[in-house]
């Protein structure tokens, strides 16, 4: 039996289908943020999940999420032009752990 890709086990079935295509959307977005985001905020900022027209947008810190909210037009216009109904951005603080040092 020839080795299967991650993608194919994935398309499996119906529900793994579904993950694998949300888990495409949400890299999408966040390409899509990286591109309105200046370079150095770009590693502090991860798109968490898209529901119910909500973006989760996961910060490093407070000082992120305040830029974060300076770029949520440009992101949300960009989201509108990729067709999804977008109603709020959500930023949440999430503390990165990288080895035994927080990234604040």
């Amino acid at each position: 039996m020839p080795a299967r890709s991650l993608q194919e086990h994935l398309s499996a079935t119906e529900s793994t289908a579904r993950f694998a295509a949300h888990a495409q959307r949400l890299l999408r977005f966040q390409q899509l943020l990286e591109t309105v985001l200046p370079l150095a905020l770009r590693a502090h900022a991860r798109v968490a999940n898209l529901r119910q027209g909500k973006l989760v947008v996961h910060a490093a810190n407070a000082a992120v999420a305040a830029k974060l909210r300076q770029f949520a037009p440009r992101l949300a216009d960009l989201l509108l032009k990729e067709g999804v109904q977008l109603t709020e951005i959500i930023r949440s603080i999430i503390v990165y752990f990288i080895s035994d040092e927080i990234c604040l």
